[in-house]
């Protein structure tokens, strides 16, 4: 157990090949080629920090592109040789909303009396998968005296990745989805340039699935899954948190997943302390990780996402206690009202607008002996039906009386994971890997124990 209360990250060869790609030289990028130092940058100035700090006569544009300047003398504090941990300072900027996750949460109900949920979200946990990000260890002054480089580095990390939380646009992913877009194919790099994000920052989230599932294929999982690092079945994907550039293409530089992980154990209760936690991911690299975010940015671009409702009104005091508590347990609240959550609709396409999508020419080759699954992936060019303000279909997909732009559109379409030629026996197994997503689990903090 670290002075943190976060269990450090031994990245293994496993986690190395997930997070960088086969070129595991890349990691060296992530910390040393101002990867996130520019995220630090874009985050002080859309935060408002980086108003508050001009005025105190810190110019954040004079960082460095190499590094986060963690402790800085205000012009006005160099006489006094006092100084301001810029990372506790930037969270600030925060406080306020995390204090009014913490409100609503408590008024739902639903984590106190459940602590230890990993699965059966809804869109209303979106503040609860981002307060629990900011840790204490990001909020509270840094002691270089006692801490060491890595641990400063960490801290670094998970404060970038807790700003891009709550600057973010939160969008919910459905459980039965959720797997599929995760352990699925990702789009191919010529077509991430069509891609743009509904906003500056985005927060994807959804029920947990265990990483090794996330990383591995049905080959090598069993490898995945013995190591001690990162990709182990007891850590849990969440989601992602992912930024744009100015015209909402995604920025190449670095995005986040987040993820709850195992910190210490509870031998009275049997089960795993996990804490929330983001872990950054260099977009740009040929990865697992990479590709389980470019199939969450494709999902943004690409896919209909339902907008929250109005919240509504509720008698009681505005502020008050049963005020709040009417509000947070109203319908519209669990729906996403007060976080402003949208919620993916998905309408997997009909067999007749998938006929003359990009077609594939069979190879020539014996026929299939067994059935086998394939994976979720992406067809370009699939027939969609435009659809009325009341969710109905104005005219036909296909046929003698669709209109391309009238009554339908083409456009990139995510498939689900299916089985293939289910009339032909399954292949013969020797034995079947069941995997167990932890269904009781306790949230940490962070903070030390």
């Amino acid at each position: 157990m670290t002075p943190t209360g976060r269990t450090p990250i031994n990245l293994t060869d496993s986690d190395m090949r997930f997070l960088f790609g086969e070129h595991v030289d890349q990691k060296v990028g992530l910390q040393d080629s101002g990867m996130l130092p520019r995220a630090f940058k874009r985050v002080v100035e859309d935060s408002g920090a980086g108003a508050h700090l001009r005025k105190l006569g810190i110019d954040p544009d004079d960082f460095p592109e190499d590094a986060v300047p963690v402790h800085v003398v205000p012009d006005a504090l160099k006489d006094l040789e006092g100084a301001l941990d810029l990372i506790s300072f930037v969270m600030t900027m925060f406080a306020a909303k995390k204090a009014a996750d913490e409100r609503f949460e408590t008024a739902t109900d639903r984590w106190r009396k459940v602590p230890d949920r990993v699965s059966g979200y809804v869109p209303a946990d979106a503040g609860s998968i981002r307060w629990t990000m900011m840790s204490r260890d990001v909020m509270k002054p840094f002691d270089f005296e006692h801490r060491n480089y890595d641990d400063g580095l960490a801290r670094v990390s998970d404060a970038i990745g807790a700003a891009y939380g709550y600057l973010a646009t939160p969008f919910f992913i459905p459980a039965p989805v959720a797997l599929d877009v995760v352990t699925g194919t990702p789009p191919p790099p010529m077509r991430w340039q069509d891609i743009r994000l509904p906003d500056r920052y985005v927060m994807v989230f959804h029920d947990g699935v265990p990483l090794s599932v996330v990383a591995g294929d049905d080959d090598t999982v069993e490898a995945y899954a013995a190591g001690n690092g990162l990709v182990r079945e007891d850590t849990l994907l969440l989601g992602a948190l992912l930024a744009a550039d100015d015209d909402l293409a995604v920025d190449h530089s670095v995005a986040f997943l987040i993820l709850a992980r195992p910190t210490v154990q509870r031998y009275l209760s049997g089960e795993p302390v996990y804490s929330w936690r983001p872990i950054p991911v260099p977009m740009a690299v040929d990865s697992g990780a990479a590709g389980v975010l470019w199939n969450y940015a494709a999902l943004l671009c690409w896919e209909d996402w339902s907008l929250p409702p109005a919240m509504p009104s509720v008698r009681g005091k505005p502020g008050s206690r049963a005020h709040r508590r009417a509000l947070a347990r109203s319908p519209e609240a669990k729906q996403g009202a007060f976080h402003r959550v949208r919620v993916l609709n998905y309408r997997p396409p009909g067999a007749d607008a998938l006929d003359d999508a990009e077609p594939h020419q069979k190879r020539p080759g014996r026929g299939l002996r067994y059935q086998h699954p394939r994976r979720g992936h992406w067809r370009w060019r699939v027939r969609v039906g435009i659809r009325d303000e009341h969710d109905r279909l104005v005219g036909p997909v296909k046929g003698p009386d669709a209109i391309e732009g009238v009554t339908f559109v083409r456009r990139p379409k995510w498939i689900l994971r299916k089985t293939v030629r289910d009339d032909l026996p399954e292949r013969p197994q020797a034995g079947e890997t069941v995997y167990r997503v932890p269904g009781a689990v306790r949230r940490g903090d962070g903070a030390a124990e």
